[in-house]
């Protein structure tokens, strides 16, 4: 059974700023690992702890989510260049606004 996918408000603006090509490579990750979210290697840690990525190597993107298993949700946190750490200061920053609305 595949999980809900919810994107946050501002992951469906990331998302339109990317190439088309790229917007479908990522949907199908995401679509893709809805089916299994609990993938090896796929869990952050430190101030990320309790999300997990999608490594898209070739576009050099990455998708960071986290995973409601009592409502079967995979809410997807932050879509982005893996610049830096760019993607995993917004998706810390997401994180924690998440964190506060779910209490």
């Amino acid at each position: 059974m595949a999980y809900k996918i919810v994107f946050r408000k501002r992951v469906l603006r990331d998302i339109k700023k990317l190439d088309p090509h790229v917007q479908h490579q990522v949907l199908l990750a995401v679509k893709e690992r809805a089916l299994e979210p609990f993938v090896d290697g796929s869990r952050l840690s430190g101030d990320l702890f309790g999300t997990h990525k999608i490594k898209l190597l070739r576009l050099g993107i990455r998708v960071i989510y986290v995973v409601e298993n009592d409502a079967v949700k995979m809410i997807v946190l932050t879509v982005g260049k893996r610049s830096g750490d760019e993607v995993y200061r917004i998706a810390l920053e997401e994180f924690r606004r998440y964190l506060d609305e779910v209490g």
